[in-house]
């Protein structure tokens, strides 16, 4: 009787079991292979822009317009002191200069941010407004900088514009280039009465903050144009 009994039980327990993996009362198999990874949406802005600011560096991008000519936009971040860079910008055609136009800005570490700015011709911004730069960003983020305003003196050296007065805006934005990738752009807008000029140097940048590849933007927009001109 014991052994009929255990009989029972065992094809009782082994029916159950069919049972509870035929209503997914079992484990299925575990899936395997590789996980997509998710993209990366918080990059370092400070630290980018102070290693700018202090290490410099130069930055070549590219365009050839529809009718085969070929500009070069060169931009070079030199430290002159410490709290001091210059920002040269040189456009090249064919080989040839066709203009070269620097900046020079002072600024304070820990975090970045802009205490002056001074054209080629040594026309000063009065600043208004300012904001440090953050450690990290989301994508997606920005702010301004510096926003001021700008007499153009007759000083000798100005050669256009002179007695009128430029708003003056430096700006940062985070946009995303790669699931693990951003592009953090600078831009520099100078307005007038009668235009407006924007030129962005956008940086390709890791989750470290290296500078993968660069692309300089120079936008125009008045009444009568509205141009963009993309180096890469």
């Amino acid at each position: 009787m014991l052994l009929g009994r255990r009989k029972s039980i065992a094809v009782f327990l082994v029916g159950f079991a069919t049972t509870l993996y035929g209503c997914g009362g079992g484990s299925d198999p575990v899936a395997t292979g590789s996980v997509a990874s998710l993209p990366v949406t918080i990059f370092p802005v400070d630290s980018v822009v102070t290693e700018l600011a202090t290490a410099g560096g130069r930055f070549d991008g590219t365009y050839t317009g529809s009718t085969g000519v070929r500009e070069t936009l060169s931009i070079n971040y030199t430290q002159v002191s410490p709290g001091q860079f210059t920002r040269q910008e040189t456009l090249i055609q064919n080989g040839a200069t066709l203009r070269s136009k620097k900046s020079t800005i002072n600024f304070l570490n820990s975090p970045f941010r802009i205490t002056g700015w001074t054209d080629q011709a040594l026309n000063p911004v009065a600043i208004s407004q300012g904001a440090p730069l953050p450690v990290s960003a989301n994508i997606g983020d920005g702010a301004v900088i510096m926003y001021g305003t700008q007499y153009i003196q007759n000083n000798g050296l100005s050669d256009a514009d002179i007695g009128l007065t430029h708003r003056v805006t430096l700006a940062w934005t985070l946009a995303a280039h790669s699931a693990s990738t951003a592009d953090l752009c600078i831009s520099q807008t100078i307005g007038a009465d009668f235009i407006n000029t924007k030129k962005l140097d956008c940086f390709e940048i890791d989750a470290s903050g290296k500078i993968l590849s660069f692309k300089g933007v120079i936008q125009i927009h008045s009444k009568s144009i509205d141009e963009e001109v993309i180096y890469q």
